[in-house]
């Protein structure tokens, strides 16, 4: 378990993973939306949901990866692929480190132009539940003042946002459920957000299938070894 710990420092550093400590909050395994199934796409699922007290609405994508759960969870760790596979993102940072697995996270995503990109700052939490054989991401907005939004950037909020990441019966598939609720602020209709944003499960689990097949890519040696005994 040491190695693993020593592995999980870096991946928190990277991906905006952070466990309990400083910042962190009871840790859920499921939301609680109101899902409705919008359409099937390329072996994803796409969902929808209206949130209380929310313009826009939250967005979910199903699916079965072809790979075992440590390759996925690698890709989560791994800096300079994550701009290659994440739908819109331009750019990603650790703000600050709570500890060895505490963080806040920045992010700088593309918007089509004429719109402005937007920023993103939060806090997020990871854990592995072994009685479900889940590993858990969970992140939500956060304020810093000592982080203003960047000049001909607008500061978005990241309401909530999940990867619930799942072991199968067959070690080679893994069942992963994303999910986002974010308002980008600014001056766009609500209406023509939630337009734009319905595709970003559908782009971020294909990227990330992409990255899955890519035999360039290596699955981290120590979570290899670390979910090889959670079995």
């Amino acid at each position: 378990m040491g190695s693993f710990k020593v592995y999980l420092f870096s991946l928190c550093m990277i991906c905006a993973i952070s466990f309990e400590g400083v910042c962190s909050s009871e840790i859920k395994t499921a939301s609680n939306h109101n899902w409705k199934m919008i359409k099937k796409v390329k072996g994803i699922t796409i969902y929808s949901a209206e949130v209380d007290g929310e313009d826009v609405v939250a967005f979910r994508g199903d699916t079965i990866i072809d790979h075992p759960i440590e390759r996925i969870v690698s890709a989560l760790g791994d800096m300079k692929r994550k701009t290659t596979w994440m739908h819109d993102l331009k750019e990603i940072k650790t703000v600050e480190q709570y500890g060895p697995l505490n963080n806040i996270q920045y992010y700088h995503s593309g918007t089509p132009w004429p719109l402005s990109d937007r920023d993103f700052l939060f806090l997020a939490e990871g854990k592995y539940f072994k009685n479900k054989r889940m590993f858990v991401l969970n992140m939500r907005n956060i304020v810093r003042n000592d982080v203003p939004p960047r000049k001909g950037i607008v500061r978005g909020r990241l309401l909530e946002s999940n990867y619930f990441i799942s072991k199968t019966d067959d070690n080679n598939k893994t069942a992963l459920r994303v999910e986002i609720l974010v308002d980008p602020m600014g001056l766009v209709p609500k209406w023509v957000v939630n337009i734009f944003q319905r595709a970003w499960p559908k782009n971020t689990l294909t990227g990330l299938k992409r990255l899955m097949d890519d035999k360039t890519f290596p699955t981290n040696p120590k979570l290899l070894k670390f979910f090889k005994k959670q079995i």
